[in-house]
C-alpha cells in the first residue's frame, strides 16, 4: 500500500491539537461523461484510500484494496450484471464499450483490511447510453424477401428491432433488412403505394431503389422512399 502525508500549513506539526481519526475515501469519475453512445469507449477513473488524521494534524492517505462492478438495465428491462464488459478492472482506470442502449451503473467499493471497523464504502456513477442517430442509406437491387406481418410484430432481435409491418431484403445488401409501417395514419397512402410497388417488383423480378434510415452498426433500417425502375 502507498502512504502519502499531507500537512496543514496553518497548523504546526506535533502540537497535539487534533484528535486522531480515520475514514474511507472512495470516488468514481466518468472521464468521458455520463452521456454516451453505443460502441464508444467509456473511460472511468477511481480513487480508494484511507485518510488518517494524526494528533499532529498531519493527514496520511493509504491506498486500499478495491473492486469494480458494472450493471446494465435496458429500457423497460431489469438490471443485470455487466462485469464482463469491464476492461482493465484490476486498476483504478478501467473502461468499457457499451453495445446496447440503456442505463449502466458503475460501482467502486473499497475496504481497509487493517481497519475493519471502518467497514466498506462504495461510490456510484450512472451512465446513460443511447444509440447514435440514424444515417441515410441508398440501395438498389432485386428483392430476395418481401414480408408483411401483423401490427406490433415488427422485425429483428431486441437489439436491432424495427417497428414495422412490411419488411424487404435486397440481393445487394446481404444481412440487412428494411421496412415501413402499414397503419391508419397520415403516411398510410404513401406506405400502401410502397407495398404495391414492392409486390410488383417481386412478382416481375424488377430492380428497386430505396432510401432508408439506419443506425450505424445495425442491420435493420426504416424505408422513407422507394421506386421501381422501368423494365
Amino acid at each position: 500500500m502507498t502512504t502519502l502525508t499531507v500537512r496543514d500549513k496553518a497548523v504546526g506539526p506535533g502540537n497535539g491539537t487534533c484528535t486522531p481519526s480515520a475514514s474511507l475515501s472512495v470516488s468514481v469519475e466518468v472521464l468521458s461523461g455520463s452521456q454516451a453512445t453505443t460502441n464508444t469507449r467509456v473511460q472511468l477513473s477511481g480513487d480508494a484510500k484511507t485518510v488518517h488524521q494524526l494528533k499532529s494534524c498531519d493527514l496520511t492517505e493509504t491506498a486500499i484494496p478495491f473492486t469494480w462492478s458494472l450493471t446494465f438495465q435496458p429500457p423497460g428491462g431489469a438490471e443485470t450484471s455487466a462485469d464482463g464488459l469491464l476492461s482493465n478492472s484490476t486498476s483504478l482506470s478501467p473502461f468499457f464499450v457499451p453495445a446496447d442502449p440503456g442505463t449502466f451503473r458503475v460501482r467502486l467499493t473499497g475496504h481497509d483490511p487493517k481497519n475493519p471497523a471502518l467497514g466498506t464504502k462504495t461510490a456510484l456513477q450512472v451512465i446513460t447510453v443511447a444509440s447514435p442517430p440514424p444515417v441515410p442509406l441508398h440501395a438498389q437491387g432485386k428483392l430476395t424477401l418481401l414480408r408483411v406481418v401483423d401490427f406490433g410484430t415488427g422485425f429483428g432481435p431486441a437489439t436491432d428491432f424495427i417497428d414495422v409491418e412490411a419488411v424487404l431484403q435486397l440481393d445487394t445488401q446481404p444481412g440487412k433488412a428494411f421496412g415501413f409501417q402499414l397503419r391508419n395514419d397520415r403516411n398510410r397512402p404513401a406506405h400502401q403505394g410502397m407495398l404495391d410497388l414492392m409486390r410488383d417488383a417481386f412478382t416481375n423480378d424488377r430492380t428497386v431503389s430505396i432510401d432508408a434510415l439506419i443506425v450505424p452498426g445495425k442491420n435493420n433500417g426504416l424505408i422513407i422512399a422507394a421506386e421501381v425502375a422501368r423494365a
